[in-house]
């Protein structure tokens, strides 16, 4: 009888061994699954705000103008008369925070009217979360047509853009700073579900400066 109860016992003790290891297993599972799905939708978020980014470098890479012209960073009520690279156009005038980049669209060197070269935008459409290139600014800063509209991301929190000075803290319409903050999935976001795991938000922020523009 001793024996047997012995046996029941180690029985019992075994299982609830058993059912711990499982659990464990099982809680261990369940994590190792949350956090891979939570760093693969933060890669994806950090590619698409490194697309964006690099996007804008590119644009910047063509951007031309006389650096050298002071300013106070007012925004520009006429951006097609702007002469600087860049212009940090406010939501007032825009609709939306714009950067706006003048470029070299034939490559000689040299502003030319618009129609040769051109201006083009990035800016941030509060309402829909997308963060949009413009390829043809014309008057009023709006895209030319919807060919000239192309979204980079529809899951935009913030753009921001601050004029960068250079080393002898003089101002310079040649560097801007650019921050932006992305997330998986915009709709998310103020819900249960707007969680690190489920729905990561990533901010990165760049310099573009605009090697063909005067600076001296």
């Amino acid at each position: 009888m001793s024996s047997k109860g012995l046996s029941l016992i180690e029985l019992v003790l075994s299982l609830i061994f058993v059912s711990v290891i499982v659990l464990a297993a099982l809680a261990f599972e369940i994590f190792s699954r949350q956090a891979l799905r939570s760093s693969e939708r933060r890669a994806h978020v950090l590619n698409e705000a490194t697309f964006v980014l690099e996007h804008m470098r590119r644009s910047a890479l063509l951007a031309i103008g006389d650096g050298t012209i002071a300013f106070d960073g007012t925004p520009s009520p006429a951006p097609l008369t702007l002469t600087q690279p860049f212009r940090i156009c406010s939501s007032q005038t825009c609709g939306n925070t714009m950067l706006l980049i003048k470029q070299d669209t034939n490559g000689n060197g040299m502003r030319d009217p618009d129609g040769i070269d051109r201006i083009v935008g990035y800016a941030l459409d509060a309402d829909t979360g997308e963060v949009y290139f413009c390829g043809d600014v014309v008057a009023n800063n709006f895209c030319r047509d919807s060919d000239d509209r192309e979204v980079l991301s529809d899951n935009g929190l913030d753009l921001a853009f601050s004029w960068q000075a250079p080393p002898d803290n003089q101002a310079s319409a040649t560097r801007i700073n650019v921050f932006l903050s992305l997330c998986f999935a915009r709709n998310l976001v103020g819900t249960a579900q707007d969680t690190w795991e489920t729905n990561p938000h990533v901010a990165v922020s760049t310099s573009l400066r605009a090697t063909l523009a005067s600076e001296n």
